[in-house]
């Protein structure tokens, strides 16, 4: 089971249905309108969720002293595939789009870009993860320290080769096609194209990828 937290900076209505009651996270149990509520998650994730996590593992290990502590990830995996209750979900903390709160001013940006470096660095080992989306790929939307800690990109197609190197570090993206196809590069991997192929449209796009170098 995955839990999630989907905050659409746009305060649009998109996201609205995409997902049914028993993916949310019951602290945040809808769809969060408005970039207002992007720093009230990611301070309850940073100051009650992962060191709640954290306890959690605490506790599996001490309850086995014999045994080999196991990180959250194992403990996961162990748990679905025996049939276990686990001590916790996954999380996955969407933020689209966060152009908005970015550019709603200096301390907001910062504090903003503190708590992501917080939660990528901390919740990993918890199984909390952050994506974060923006149709605004500029400098001043994706700055250094939200590269830094989000290693990990895909890249649509962009207008230009400069918004391309914002995001990836190298040009290409800007040569896409704008049909579902996109640039994916990895913390550890080198990085990879796909390309979009004549499939069944969801949402108007093609679903179907085929992966190439």
């Amino acid at each position: 089971m995955l839990e999630v937290i989907d905050i659409d900076g746009n305060g649009e209505i998109d996201y609205l249905g995409l997902l049914t009651s028993e993916y949310f996270s019951p602290r945040f149990p809808e769809v969060l309108l408005g970039s207002d509520n992007v720093l009230e998650v990611l301070d309850w994730i940073v100051e009650e969720e992962i060191p709640s996590r954290r306890r959690a593992v605490v506790k599996r290990a001490k309850a086995n002293p014999g045994e080999r502590p196991r990180p959250a990830r194992d403990l996961y995996t162990v748990s679905v595939a025996e049939g276990e209750v686990d001590p916790f979900p996954p999380l996955m903390v969407v933020v689209d789009e966060f152009a908005e709160i970015m550019l709603a001013g200096r301390q907001v940006a910062q504090r903003f870009e503190q708590r992501v470096q917080q939660v990528v660095q901390t919740g990993r080992s918890t199984l909390v993860h952050v994506v974060l989306a923006t149709q605004r790929p500029d400098t001043s939307v994706v700055r250094s320290a939200i590269k830094i800690n989000i290693p990990a990109r895909v890249a649509l197609k962009l207008p230009t080769h400069h918004d391309s190197s914002t995001v990836l570090g190298r040009k290409g993206a800007e040569q896409l096609r704008g049909l579902g196809d996109l640039i994916y590069q990895g913390s550890d991997q080198p990085q990879y194209a796909c390309k979009a192929i004549a499939c069944e449209p969801v949402f108007g796009l093609p679903y179907c990828l085929e992966a190439v170098e």
